[in-house]
């Protein structure tokens, strides 16, 4: 794989460092909730990162775990970035970076959990850029043909985690439900204590139970991180 040689900038965590530059979407939040909060217990079979952008969800659980994670991104300028980033880390031997999308990728085993920070506009007007714009913006059909891609519809056991906006949820609910997946926990993040709902991260099994929901709110009236906040990212944020 070719090398990403267009750095404009990089963010420190506890444990590794991410590159960044341009035409790669960059850091943002979302991320690090679902890498801070998604279930992944320490061993088991590989976690597939969809649409790795930087390596952040990558990176993230495989300090979480004992793992071999795998990252996908079907822009060539990310998957490089990735891999670099991916190679500069203390879990160098258990990532494996690929060029490819999610509807074309198809592992020789099932992946055990699957992690998932999609493109949230749907019908939006498009960036300015091409590739910022195939990382941010979505038709609507996107999250059936992803639940129906290789990697998805091969899991019979594992799980689903994913973060998408409050407002694009029943979306994302039509197709998982209609590829019969359940959801099994549900975190509702707000911006300021008693704000409005804003993101959704979920978990998603083959396996139906009442889901358990919880809610999260990021920031206190001065700008600083709520203590649960604080909690949940203390292994990552300096």
């Amino acid at each position: 794989m070719a090398k990403y040689s267009g750095f404009n900038s990089i963010f420190r965590f506890k444990q590794f460092s991410l590159q960044q530059g341009p035409g790669v979407f960059r850091l943002g939040s979302d991320a690090v909730l679902l890498g801070c909060w998604a279930p992944l217990s320490l061993d088991g079979g590989p976690i597939l990162d969809v649409g790795t952008g930087t390596g952040i969800l990558a990176l993230m659980a495989a300090q979480r775990t004992q793992r071999e994670v795998w990252g996908i991104d079907s822009l060539p300028e990310s998957a490089f970035l990735a891999l670099q980033n991916a190679q500069s880390s203390p879990w160098a031997h258990r990532i494996r970076m690929f060029h490819a999308s999610i509807d074309s990728f198809q592992p020789h085993f099932a992946p055990s959990d699957i992690l998932l920070n999609p493109p949230y506009f749907f019908n939006h007007t498009p960036n300015a850029q091409p590739n910022l714009t195939q990382a941010r913006h979505a038709s609507p059909d996107l999250p059936l043909r992803w639940f129906k891609s290789p990697s998805f519809s091969t899991m019979q056991q594992g799980n689903i985690h994913l973060i998408v906006p409050s407002s694009s949820l029943g979306i994302w609910e039509k197709a998982w439900s209609s590829q019969a997946w359940f959801l099994n926990r549900h975190l509702q993040v707000q911006g300021r204590f008693q704000g409005p709902i804003i993101r959704s991260i979920l978990s998603l099994s083959r396996s139906p139970s009442p889901p358990r929901t919880e809610t999260l709110y990021l920031y206190e009236s001065n700008g600083e991180r709520s203590p649960a906040f604080q909690s949940l990212s203390t292994e990552f944020y300096l």
